[in-house]
């Protein structure tokens, strides 16, 4: 197990990249399984666990950029290792890309505004999807808190930008990708996820649709 301090090659961060999207893939693919045999809520759960490794991936971008920090400044490392064991932490980033990537500025303005109360929620009904439990004076059973309406806006909104994210990188050697420098446009993409830039992000989903 990786210590708070330990850093990650770039073969080793490309094999994280390609090795997470993979998983965030196959968890969608699993989630729309169930979700066609009407487990609803497991489907959910599976969608919400999908986004948090597609947040792995995302994580792999800007941590290329501190292989080679000087000895002794791991700060970078040490909040990185508490990212990447924290679902929490991960998750926040996902959802916020895919706010970014809604078309309506309405429902996007709408979505921002409660987002915090978003990622609580979506948190919480991630293990609601699996277990059962007792809010107040009521016995909840999975397939009594989460129903097909939310399981179907799950897995679209996160099997969207895990596909999307899969065509971009088809075909590429995530390692060579970070030492050769990153495919045109990933960097602006990245820093447009953390600035909120609507604009490059509409027009990276607009690329990988042609």
């Amino acid at each position: 197990m990786a210590k708070k301090t330990d850093r990650l090659t770039l073969g080793q961060l490309g094999n994280l990249a390609e090795k997470a999207l993979a998983n965030a893939i196959d968890l969608v693919a699993d989630a729309e399984i169930l979700y066609r045999a009407g487990a609803f809520a497991r489907a959910f759960s599976l969608a919400i666990l999908a986004a948090e490794e597609y947040g792995k991936h995302l994580m792999t971008f800007h941590a290329s950029a501190h292989v080679d920090d000087p000895p002794g400044e791991d700060a970078f490392w040490a909040d990185f290792w508490d990212r990447f064991k924290r679902h929490g932490e991960k998750y926040p980033n996902v959802l916020g890309m895919a706010i970014l990537s809604l078309k309506d500025a309405e429902r996007r303005r709408e979505v921002q505004a409660k987002f915090d109360e978003h990622v609580k929620s979506d948190m919480a009904k991630k293990m609601s999807g699996f277990y059962v439990d007792v809010a107040g004076p009521v016995v909840e059973a999975p397939r009594e808190v989460i129903g097909a309406e939310q399981a179907r806006g799950a897995l679209l909104v996160v099997g969207t930008l895990v596909r999307a994210a899969a065509d971009y990188w088809d075909g590429q050697d995530m390692a060579e990708v970070f030492g050769e420098g990153l495919k045109p446009g990933s960097r602006d993409l990245a820093r447009a996820i953390r600035e909120g830039d609507q604009e490059t992000v509409e027009a990276f989903f607009e690329e990988t649709d042609r």
